[in-house]
């Protein structure tokens, strides 16, 4: 945090100020608040991707959205986890502006596929073992924030034939592979690049 970036009012609040601690602690509290805010704005614009993603899906004819439903906490842990990772990677490669997309969008596929928070909405029900709907909510959402958002393209795209064994070799590694979000990141990149 800058100078240029403390208010009048801390201003004030530290020409008051008896130590440097109580200087430090005005400081620091107010990169906690602005911290909160950043964060927060990412949390919910990666849940209402992650929601617009799932509906998507649902609507072009890929699930049957009367089987499958939205776990809250899976999802609310899946959504923390990724702001975890999306702030250590901040950390480890001092980034002070935004994060790339592929990064985003690579961080946010490891964090579904890790809590997979789209589940059956009857556990008993037979035959669904195999759907991959969290695999491809993942991809889905990956494509969304590399094409910054242009949901009606991804939806263009995904509802198309074009790009099926891609997508069937995407869905292998997410589900019977090792990765990680770095080769995740990899593969957006690349998907980000030919796109342009």
């Amino acid at each position: 945090m800058t100078i240029g970036s403390i208010g009048g009012t801390e201003i004030e609040e530290i020409r008051g100020c008896q130590s440097i601690d109580d200087v430090e602690r005005i400081i620091l509290e107010r990169v906690r608040v602005k911290e909160y805010e950043y964060y927060n704005k990412i949390v919910y614009k990666r849940i209402k991707t992650f929601l617009k993603a799932y509906s998507d899906l649902i609507e072009i004819g890929k699930y049957d959205g009367n089987k499958f439903t939205v776990n809250r906490s899976l999802a609310a842990n899946a959504i923390e986890h990724y702001v975890k990772d999306l702030r250590a990677l901040k950390n480890r490669y001092k980034i002070h502006n935004n994060v790339q997309s592929p990064k985003i969008a690579g961080l946010m596929v490891n964090a579904i596929m890790k809590y997979r928070p789209i589940v059956p909405k009857n556990g008993n029900e037979s035959g669904i073992r195999d759907i991959n709907i969290n695999e491809m909510v993942a991809i889905y959402h990956g494509f969304v924030v590399c094409a910054e958002d242009c949901y009606d393209i991804v939806k263009k795209f995904f509802n198309g034939t074009n790009f099926n064994e891609w997508l069937k070799s995407m869905i292998y590694i997410l589900k019977h592979r090792n990765f990680t979000a770095e080769s995740l990141y990899m593969i957006f990149q690349t998907v980000r690049d030919a796109g342009n």
